[in-house]
């Protein structure tokens, strides 16, 4: 159920991906937030019925903690929802770091 909720934010990104940022921005405030409310909701309502020992459990714990961090693309249309473009800038730098790691042996 929570990851359809999840799929449905990432939806709602592509839709407004490539709009302006105040664009973006009406949109998540009329569609993904009202999702973001429902998860955290569940979230820690689930949370109470879990083992603190529990993997699941953990998880959760770490993106609660982490939940201003984690909804404040919400709130501001030049937040993207994941870092995914980050990484992929940085994936090449560490390629080569690693491979020129094997060029000194």
């Amino acid at each position: 159920m929570e990851r359809k909720r999840i799929d449905a934010l990432f939806a709602i990104e592509r839709e407004a991906n490539g709009l302006p940022a105040d664009e973006r921005l009406a949109i998540r405030r009329e569609q993904s937030l009202p999702l973001l409310v429902d998860l955290e909701s569940w979230m820690r309502t689930e949370r109470a019925r879990l083992s603190r020992h529990a993997d699941t459990a953990k998880a959760m714990d770490y993106m609660l903690t982490k939940w201003d961090a984690c909804a404040r693309f919400g709130t501001d249309g030049r937040i993207c929802l994941s870092n995914n473009a980050a990484e992929r800038a940085l994936r090449g730098i560490a390629l080569g770091r690693r491979s020129r790691s094997f060029a000194s042996l």
